[in-house]
Order: structure tokens, then sequence, then C-alpha cells
């Protein structure tokens, strides 16, 4: 899908997608959006589908899906990295909703769009939605919605957050298709992947090796804008469900407190009346799709989409 951002080199960027339509799936389309150090395969990822596939399990329930390539990651256009920040991913994001609604896409046109995001890609969602409007729901996931764990945008916190994460432009878990002479494009070593993104056990080993092999990448311009971003989520209008693994360390230190509940807590009271808290994911860490919980956190989302947006009649 050609998108136009304002500012880059290039006039027209291209966003890659993959369309799912079960039989009989309503207007409704979920886009799904991933998080930063990954790409679409988050979503589809490729070892045992029943169990961990958001794609699969959305065809299985009549869901129709459009897994998407973030700006810079994957098969999307990959601009040079320093304009590819959360501006103009939310940007690239609200033209995808946009054309799904108007032109419609794989010779089907949605009337309504909800965004699933993870992570970095609910911060994209949030701010495009505050910023645009055009999506009916959003669904949030491993993130709070507010800033509640108070990200801001100093020089200070940037370089905590790239000492923090251990990140490095060369070595372990680059995505093999970003330019590696970019040094905006960010990639994580592979030690730091399942340390920050998996509660070990119950994540399975073997899926934790294959999501080292894949890796992703995220630009140092996307850092220093998530700040922006996270503040977004309080001018959401739409309603939005928060959904987070209780054992995620993106919010909590084990050395300190069990699990992540006391700043969930926090986020649920700074809240607008607009979001839904799901339960605490039990068992689970940052990936909530690369869990063994994963089917049971897509349910949740369906019934709460079931019981938020209005019916629509089958095609």
């Amino acid at each position: 899908m050609t998108v136009r951002l304002s500012g880059l080199p290039k006039e027209s960027a291209e966003i890659a997608g993959w369309l799912s339509i079960p039989p009989g799936a309503s207007d409704t389309l979920l886009i799904l959006v991933h998080g930063g150090f990954y790409t679409h395969a988050y979503w589809d990822f490729p070892y045992r589908p029943q169990t961990y596939s958001c794609v699969q399990w959305a065809y299985e329930n009549g869901w129709a899906t459009l897994n998407i390539d973030r700006l810079g990651c994957g098969e999307s256009s990959k601009p040079p990295g320093e304009w590819v920040d959360m501006p103009r991913n939310a940007e690239a994001l609200h033209q995808v909703v946009q054309h799904v609604k108007t032109a419609g896409v794989g010779g089907r046109r949605f009337s309504r769009c909800v965004l699933v995001g993870h992570s970095l890609g609910s911060f994209t969602s949030a701010l495009m939605q505050a910023t645009y409007g055009g999506a009916d729901a959003l669904v949030l996931t491993g993130v709070f919605g507010v800033n509640a764990n108070r990200i801001v945008a100093t020089r200070e916190a940037h370089e905590a957050f790239l000492k923090m994460c251990g990140v490095t432009t060369e070595g372990g878990s680059a995505d093999r298709s970003a330019a590696p002479s970019d040094a905006q494009y960010l990639t994580l070593p592979d030690h730091r992947r399942a340390k920050k993104f998996f509660c070990n056990p119950p994540a399975e080993a073997a899926l934790i090796e294959i999501d080292t092999g894949l890796g992703g990448t995220m630009t140092r311009a996307e850092n220093r804008t998530m700040a922006l971003a996270a503040d977004a989520g309080a001018r959401v209008t739409v309603p939005t469900l928060i959904q987070v693994g209780e054992f995620d360390r993106t919010y909590y230190s084990p050395d300190r407190t069990p699990n992540c509940a006391g700043m969930y807590a926090r986020a649920i009271d700074m809240a607008p009346a607009n979001f839904t808290f799901a339960e605490l994911v039990v068992d689970t860490g940052h990936n909530l799709a690369l869990h063994p919980s994963a089917r049971e956190t897509y349910r949740v989302m369906a019934d709460w989409l079931a019981a938020t947006l209005p019916p629509e009649s089958k095609a």
C-alpha cells in the first residue's frame, strides 16, 4: 500500500500488509500493528500457529485481519532512519486506515477498523487515533495506554533506554533486510530479547530461539519521540482495551516488586472513562502473543469487541 509522508526524501513509501478474510467475515477489519524490534511475524508467528498466531485465531473465529509491517520494518519501505519517528509512523498508519475505509483492500471495503497494537505498535495506534481519528476502537497490548510509567523526552532518558536495552547497530538479532550502514536503525542483542520480552517459563524455548533468529529493528528517532506517543493515549476518545502481562518487565523490577500490578493500578486511576483494563494476563511477559496464554488473550479481546461495537451483518 502506497503512503505519502510529509518531509521524507522520497515522496512516497510502501507499507506491506497481509490480508486474511475468512468466509462470512463482517465489515470490521482488525489492523495488526507490531512493536519495536519486530515485524508482522509477531502476529503470525511461524511456530505452532494453532497456539500463537493471532491471524490464524482470527480466521478461525470469523475476524478479517490486515497484518502490516510498520514503516521502516520488514518488507515495508525503509527511509533513512532519522526520518522514521513516531509521528510519521502514525501518519502512515492513518493513511492505511483511510485506504481500507475508502478504496478498500483486496477487493473488499471495510466500514469499521480496529487497531490492534503491541508495544510500540500500540503507541503508534494511540498517536494515530489522537492525531487523525478514523479507527472505531483500539486494542493496546503491552502498554498502559496512558503514560503511567512517566516516559519523558530527554536526552538522558534516550541514552538510558539504549543502555538498558543493550542496543547495538550491529550483531545479534539484526533485521536482515535493514540497511546495516544506517546507524539510526537499532537492533537488540539476542540475550536481551529473552530477558525483556518473555516470562520463561512458561514461554517455550523453541519459540524464543525462533524469535531470536527473526529479529527486527527500531530507530533512534522512534525512541526519542516515544513520550509524545505515550502521552497521546489520554486524548483517545474511542473505546480502548488495555492488555498487559503480569510479568512484563517493561513496567517493574523483579528485585523490587513481584509483578507490574502496582503500575497497572496507577494506569487505571489515570485513564479516561473510555478505557477498559483487562485482568493482567497471568504467567505472561511483554510479548502477549508469544506466550501459551495467547489464545486466551485473543478471546478476551473478541469478547470485548463483541460487547463494545454495535452488531454488524455478515457478508
